[in-house]
């Protein structure tokens, strides 16, 4: 039998068959609530074949299926990342690879495939691969100089978010300082700039409606989210659980300023190149009572912010 003839065998011969295929990893992970280890090897090994040049066939195949994917939805590129394997990819005929990208594009906001505790799931999937790959090349360079500045000013603090933010800010140990910190890089035209947003524990159950649209309860130890149409997610320890922002959300809490700062970003740059709406520049992480809005922003802009707020180096 020629290679041509085997892999034609291997391909998949209709849509129905890997969107079965999807299902099911979609249920093995919802029902074991985490990623075995097959998953995050074939995951890390998509994403580390990525950034390599002069890709094989096959792998080029794989990726530029994948992409059409993360176009639509990144968590569900990850889920194809970790169901499909590249050959099956590779053997499988174009028009069903596009008939397969349709589907999803139609279940995209389909809660029972993807539910909001598999998108945590993915998220810190991305961010423990991340973490490797930092300790493995993070060198001395001026490019990993970053300057951090806390304890903005109440004045400033109303300068830059306005009356209906500023009075959710949770307070610092110094006087009535503010509890926002900036991380700017030593070379603003290198990378992005962070900003936190520690707030009141009565506020974020408020801010978390305005921003992310959904009603948060703590019960116990652990938290309750429930995402529009009722679905319930439970998170039991700190962790990103909310993002996907739309602009209007932002300005209605952050101000116009905050938005221009964000979409300065090389991050909210690469989004809306692929015409996403939401943004995940806007996260909110909870500890125990307590949460945080983290935001990514353009260095130049962020820059100007950290001036008005008149935070101190740490």
């Amino acid at each position: 039998m020629t290679a041509q003839r085997q892999r034609a065998r291997n391909g998949f011969k209709d849509v129905g068959t890997p969107w079965t295929q999807l299902l099911d990893t979609s249920a093995e992970i919802e029902l074991s609530s985490e990623l075995k280890k097959g998953h995050m090897i074939r995951f890390e090994k998509v994403t580390q074949e990525r950034k390599k040049k002069g890709l094989r066939a096959a792998a080029l195949k794989q990726h530029k299926f994948l992409d059409k994917v993360f176009r639509i939805d990144s968590d569900y590129h990850t889920l194809c990342s970790i169901a499909f394997s590249q050959s099956r990819i590779d053997s499988t005929r174009q028009d069903v690879l596009n008939k397969l990208i349709e589907k999803i594009r139609e279940h995209r906001d389909d809660v029972t495939i993807i539910s909001p505790s598999m998108r945590s799931l993915f998220a810190g999937l991305g961010k423990s691969l991340a973490t490797r790959q930092e300790s493995v090349q993070r060198l001395a360079s001026a490019d990993d100089i970053w300057y951090e500045y806390k304890h903005a000013e109440p004045e400033g603090t109303l300068k830059v978010f306005g009356d209906y933010l500023a009075d959710k800010i949770k307070s610092t140990e110094l006087k009535d300082k503010r509890a926002v910190t900036m991380r700017l890089p030593m070379w603003p035209l290198s990378r992005d700039c962070f900003m936190s947003v520690e707030l009141r524990e009565e506020s974020v159950k408020e801010l978390a409606m305005a921003l992310f649209k959904v009603e948060v309860d703590r019960v116990a130890d652990a938290l309750h989210i429930i995402h529009h149409g009722g679905v319930l997610q439970t998170i039991h320890d700190s962790k990103d659980v909310l993002s996907r922002v739309l602009d209007e959300d932002i300005v209605a809490v952050f101000g116009s300023d905050v938005l221009a700062a964000i979409n300065a970003s090389h991050v909210r740059a690469n989004e809306l190149a692929k015409g996403r709406a939401r943004t995940e520049c806007v996260k909110m992480t909870f500890s125990k009572r307590m949460g945080t809005i983290d935001l990514i922003m353009g260095t130049m802009e962020g820059i100007k912010i950290q001036n008005k707020l008149g935070a101190t180096a740490a």
